[in-house]
């Protein structure tokens, strides 16, 4: 079975959308992460010219290694070798994306979605553009549609959630945190995320619980810039 990076989001947030301090850039755990990438440490597969899957396995590769201009070239030849290779389309978008090229990655997205409706990571990645480009509208839609397809996709509530939340409805965003946190109790991001809506509502007590939450959560994980971005948030909360 092939698989497509998945990528999460909120790319950067920053203390002053919390309406707290002006420029310290804080970035929430699994901010940019992108999963289902080949692991560097497998034997690469040999490339064969006729062969669409070898293609699409040389783009992973090169996009793990982020040689973009390169990936989007094997992408290509694998979406010209197989016209109907959506997972190629998904990465094909990751890689133009990754490279700036956003009205070509949303263009590759929506081709992968037109062979594939049902494609939960297609609409993912789409929602993600979308957010990246301040297009929350969009992105709720995206994402909306990624947590229908897969009931199960936390990726996609806390995203949905950043998204709500970045357009000012405050309660569909805290819900589906709290769907991402029923679905996965010990994800960080999640609680992160919740603790910064809470925040933006001057909700101080709910915020600090749910930073004080992730806090430990990501102790555990070792994730030291991420803990001291919490505490510099919850210590603003607490003496303001």
């Amino acid at each position: 079975m092939r698989h497509a990076p998945v990528r999460y989001a909120r790319q950067l947030l920053t203390l002053g959308m919390m309406g707290l301090i002006g420029a310290t850039v804080v970035e929430p755990t699994l901010a940019a992460q992108k999963s289902s990438t080949p692991n560097p440490n497998q034997q690469k597969v040999q490339l064969d010219s006729n062969n669409a899957a070898s293609y699409y396995q040389q783009g992973n590769e090169l996009y793990h290694q982020e040689k973009l201009t390169e990936a989007i070239a094997a992408y290509r030849k694998a979406i010209e070798l197989d016209g109907k290779y959506v997972e190629a389309y998904v990465g094909l978008g990751n890689a133009l994306d990754d490279n700036g090229n956003t009205d070509q990655a949303i263009a590759a997205y929506q081709q992968a979605i037109r062979l594939r409706p049902n494609d939960a990571i297609a609409y993912y990645n789409l929602g993600v553009t979308h957010y990246r480009l301040n297009k929350y509208a969009e992105a709720v839609a995206a994402f909306e549609q990624t947590t229908k397809l897969d009931p199960k996709f936390v990726s996609g509530f806390i995203s949905l959630g950043n998204a709500l939340d970045d357009m000012g409805k405050f309660q569909p965003a805290l819900q589906a945190y709290q769907q991402a946190i029923q679905l996965e109790p010990d994800n960080a991001s999640a609680y992160l995320n919740m603790g910064i809506a809470y925040a933006r509502q001057k909700q101080t007590k709910a915020a600090i619980a749910a930073l004080q939450k992730a806090k430990t959560l990501l102790q555990t994980e070792g994730s030291s810039d991420a803990i001291q971005q919490i505490e510099q948030m919850l210590q603003q909360l607490t003496t303001s």
